[in-house]
């Protein structure tokens, strides 16, 4: 067996090749497809691209299905179709919501009328509104009509943990208003504030970025630049918080050349640059304050170099100065050392 395929759950593997039999046959266990369903509600967002392939291939989910030949009664009475079991078994829609046909995809998304409260379904149907045939998307935005209403916010916290930063590069002239209305609840964005809050690996850092640009986000910042467990988030929240702005790279534009000698011809492509302001109350000096205080040097940097930056500032905000000269760490000091030399000049 492949490393790819290990990632699934074996008693999964098994569930799902005993189904691709069943559909060869023209028919479904339902015993067998709520038992896969059930598995397939915990399984990880972190590894969902490659589990969306192997659901696929375990279950035999083609554009083609080979029919068994040695049964004399498919002759008189023929094979039930995908779609006539689909519409036998309700549940069987979400299994399809992995094949590689899209007038089954199609089909079953409009079968589907009762959310599962799985991240892992959450984020195939999120995919699903940027599938690569058009009346499928259409068809995903009726579904999500349906179904996002009733989702449960921690549900949906988990999920975008696997297609937030991934939904920004989508393409296809998708329409994600659905997914933007659903990650603007204010029960989702403080679920997602706890997650980046709590989470210990770097897939915090990677998801604050993708929902900070949203403007709903703004009143969980300082909180987060507070109480993150990692480090890197508190100083990127503090950061922008700081400079009341933060800009991110425009994927969906054409790359611009930026000249580095027009006379040799030698230049760069790069991505333009799109800001938002973040609406804060707090003043910079009392957040550079409160950064000088956190126990990671990172964090403290981040606002030396905020302070650093405000030299109108240096001699009116003594209490700075104080909190950066008697710091541990010694470029804080220096630092403090050079604006006592320069404060006055």
């Amino acid at each position: 067996m492949s490393t790819l395929k290990q990632l699934l759950p074996p008693e999964l593997v098994l569930c799902l090749n005993r189904i691709a039999d069943q559909l060869d046959d023209g028919r479904v266990d339902r015993y067998d497809l709520a038992t896969a369903l059930t598995l397939m509600d915990v399984l990880p967002i972190k590894n969902f691209e490659r589990l969306r392939r192997d659901i696929n291939s375990e279950a035999r989910l083609w554009s083609w299905r080979q029919r068994p030949r040695q049964k004399p009664w498919y002759r008189f009475w023929g094979v039930p179709s995908e779609f006539s079991l689909l519409s036998k078994y309700p549940d069987l829609a979400w299994l399809f919501l992995f094949h590689s046909d899209g007038f089954l995809r199609e089909a079953a998304l409009k079968r589907i009328a009762q959310p599962r409260h799985s991240a892992f379904f959450i984020a195939i149907l999120a995919r699903r509104l940027n599938d690569w045939v058009g009346p499928v998307r259409l068809t995903a935005r009726f579904c999500a009509g349906r179904i996002f209403p009733l989702l449960k916010a921690e549900d949906i916290a988990e999920a975008a943990t696997g297609f937030a930063e991934e939904m920004l590069t989508w393409g296809r002239q998708a329409d994600l208003s659905d997914l933007e209305n659903l990650l603007n609840r204010s029960d989702v964005v403080a679920a997602l504030a706890a997650r980046i809050k709590s989470a210990g690996d770097g897939r915090a850092a990677r998801l604050l970025r993708a929902i900070v640009r949203r403007s709903g986000f703004d009143s969980q910042l300082p909180d987060i630049a507070l109480k993150a467990a990692q480090p890197s988030v508190r100083a990127m929240a503090l950061g922008w918080l700081i400079d009341r702005r933060i800009f991110w790279p425009d994927w969906s534009a054409p790359m611009q050349k930026r000249w580095i000698d027009k006379s040799s011809g030698l230049y760069r492509l790069i991505h333009l640059r799109c800001e938002r302001v973040i609406d804060t109350d707090m003043s910079a000096e009392s957040l550079i304050a409160s950064g000088l205080s956190d126990r990671s040097v990172m964090v403290r940097k981040t606002a030396m170099w905020s302070f650093l930056d405000r030299k109108e500032v240096w001699a009116t905000h003594p209490e700075i100065l104080n909190l950066m000269e008697k710091d541990s760490h010694s470029s804080l000091r220096e630092a403090a050392a050079y604006i006592r030399n320069n404060a006055f000049t």
